[in-house]
């Protein structure tokens, strides 16, 4: 019986090391540096940014419109030809080397173009807002020349188009012109109509719509930039994306989507070639198969003790005084004892349910074995196994040493008896 007991407690103690080693593996696991996933992640950023910034444009035109006084000229005017109160859209179309590089917007967009959009706006950090400037008698005055006859117009739209005199110029002279979109009828056919509006106009940048106060409106596209944590324009005159700029003859031409899809394929492959390695005791090891290797041998082991209690069990008549003489059943002659075999009878569970769970998903890319292994069905199999042999674990010692416990108490009640009864 006391080999038995020696041989359990063994055991008992290599579960409990391996539990220890694999959970201080597991948190010692780190995912390696990827410049495939750092630049991901510099580029989503940028797309965040940009999206921010045409978010502020378009906030920040709609204030212009507001303020400018064609907005209300227009609605004025349909108002009292058409009955109409509803005001037109008003589109905004600046010069193309100055328009926010929006892939959502404009799907052929590239990387190349949002960076030097972005370098830009870091080295000129008033962003310019144009303002298509028009008298508005006139701008009313060109609307009845464009719409004499009787019908009710029906304008949709204004489009306020600023662009360059010359583009081949190295001055920045600047025009703008209106264009009006409507809902035109010729005979029986009906349509949309666009024509550009006989007015005379001058293009105005807005540097400032409010003073400071509740109607103020931040016209900074570069604060949108920095939110994102694309560096601080203040310091940097340029975008601060290392690992973009690094991978940049493979990134450059692409659309921002398509650099993601490059980036995650290459991360895929890296992933392939090794992913994060375990270390335990100085040296590296395979993760995925360190784990594999570790629940395996935490499993047979709590099998094999586990073939143990119940031997004990069936041997333990006439033999319970040794058996909570032990040093593993005897611990648990006191309640915080006995709790502690229990925590630590359960230890395989606590620490292997994890690492299936959540540390081995990451490791996937450097196991080289059969995949369903590592797939999701194995995985939570695994777990459920190792977690009712641990509950199975619990229920065998709790017997035994209850069965102990109460042999040792009436053991002490008889040697009271007798010595009681010695006495008289």
């Amino acid at each position: 019986m006391e080999k038995t007991l020696d041989s359990a407690f063994l055991i008992y103690r290599s579960i409990v090391a391996i539990a220890l080693a694999v959970f201080i593996a597991g948190l010692s696991i780190r995912e390696p540096e990827s410049p495939y996933e750092e630049a991901r992640a510099e580029i989503q950023s940028l797309e965040d940014g940009i999206k921010e910034a045409s978010e502020q444009v378009e906030q920040g035109y709609s204030a212009i419109d507001d303020a400018s006084g064609i907005k209300a000229a227009a609605v004025n005017w349909l108002r009292m030809r058409a009955g109409i109160s509803e005001p037109p859209a008003i589109r905004h179309v600046d010069p193309d080397d100055m328009m926010v590089p929006d892939e959502s917007e404009n799907p052929s967009v590239t990387l190349s173009s949002q960076v030097r959009w972005a370098d830009r706006i870091y080295r000129e950090p008033d962003y310019h807002f144009f303002l298509c400037a028009a008298d508005q008698t006139r701008f009313t005055d060109a609307l009845d020349t464009l719409f004499p006859a009787s019908p009710k117009p029906r304008v949709t739209k204004l489009t306020m188009r600023v662009y360059k005199a010359d583009e081949h110029s190295p001055r920045t002279l600047l025009r703008c012109e209106v264009e009006v979109e409507y809902n035109g009828r010729k005979g029986k056919v009906g349509g949309i109509g666009r024509a550009v509006l006989n007015l005379p106009t001058k293009v105005l940048s807005v540097s400032s719509i409010y003073p400071p106060g509740p109607k103020w409106v931040d016209l900074e596209l570069a604060h949108s930039l920095k939110r994102h944590g694309l560096g601080d324009f203040e310091e940097a005159r340029a975008l601060v994306i290392p690992a973009v700029r690094q991978m940049w003859a493979n990134l450059g031409d692409r659309t921002p989507s398509a650099a993601l899809v490059f980036l995650k394929l290459g991360r895929a492959e890296e992933a392939k070639k090794g992913g994060p390695k375990i270390k335990i005791l100085g040296q590296s090891f395979n993760g995925s198969v360190t784990i594999e290797i570790a629940v395996l041998a935490e499993f047979c082991l709590a099998v094999y003790f586990l073939a143990q209690l119940m031997q004990i069990q069936a041997m333990a008549d006439g033999h319970l005084a040794a058996v909570w003489d032990s040093p593993l059943f005897g611990i648990a002659r006191s309640r915080f004892g006995h709790l502690v075999m229990l925590f630590t009878l359960m230890a395989p569970a606590v620490v292997c349910s994890p690492m299936l769970g959540w540390v081995l998903p990451r490791l996937v890319g450097d196991w080289t074995g059969p995949p369903w292994i590592v797939g999701r069905f194995w995985r939570s199999t695994q777990a459920v196994g190792i977690s009712a042999l641990d509950l199975t674990l619990v229920y065998y010692f709790g017997t035994i040493a209850r069965s102990a416990a109460r042999s040792a108490e009436g053991a002490t009640a008889r040697g009271g008896t007798a010595a009681s009864s010695t006495e008289h």
